[in-house]
């Protein structure tokens, strides 16, 4: 679990329960959450969970504006801490604004480092905002990040391919395969290469597994 993952103090448990319980409708939810933000008895901190509880409320409505309105009212409330930012790059994401909602997710991620879900999120917005070289570089930032590692080499490969980096691709295919010269990720790699470019294609030998 998080660091992040806060918990009201015990005598606050039953106040907040409308809230923060999704079994109540959604609607249910963003009143109650409305409410106690209304009430002085909450800290900081405190407050800043209630608005996440909130956020995700309004998502379940798909209400992305709603969302971000108590997303930005997070950030103001804990500026330090990723919450507030995840639940912005959400709201831009709704609404395919994902160059925006990669710039929000990489505050989140700045923030709390050790979260590789925020890493995964930060890497798909600026894949689905075609920002290959930055995704590239953030892959091999990401905390389980290891070059000798197929599935590592294949992710990278596949953000090179949609780069047209043609040369790059194949020069992990061939990594790929050298260490196993019947991985599929490595013949996957090799095949899309030789459809798009015939400089980068090469030919397997016969003593190569077929593929």
């Amino acid at each position: 679990m998080s660091a992040y993952a806060l918990q009201p103090a015990p005598d606050l448990r039953a106040m907040v329960e409308p809230c923060a319980n999704s079994a109540y409708s959604a609607a249910a939810r963003v009143l109650a959450c409305e409410t106690l933000l209304g009430k002085q008895v909450f800290s900081r901190i405190q407050r800043y969970q209630i608005t996440q509880w909130q956020a995700y409320a309004y998502f379940d409505q798909s209400d992305w504006a709603g969302g971000q309105r108590v997303a930005a009212q997070a950030i103001a409330l804990e500026p330090e801490r990723p919450g507030g930012y995840r639940l912005m790059a959400r709201t831009f994401a709704a609404r395919k604004e994902f160059g925006r909602a990669a710039e929000s997710q990489q505050m989140a991620v700045d923030r709390d480092p050790a979260d590789y879900t925020a890493w995964a999120s930060l890497l798909m917005y600026l894949m689905a905002s075609e920002q290959f070289g930055e995704a590239e570089a953030v892959l091999q930032r990401m905390p389980d990040w290891d070059e000798s590692d197929p599935s590592r080499l294949y992710m990278r490969g596949l953000i090179r391919l949609q780069d047209r980096n043609f040369a790059g691709t194949a020069a992990d295919a061939r990594q790929i395969l050298a260490m196993n010269s019947g991985d599929s990720k490595g013949h996957y790699l090799r095949r899309k290469i030789c459809e798009a470019s015939a400089a980068d294609c090469w030919t397997l030998s016969p003593d190569d597994a077929a593929e």
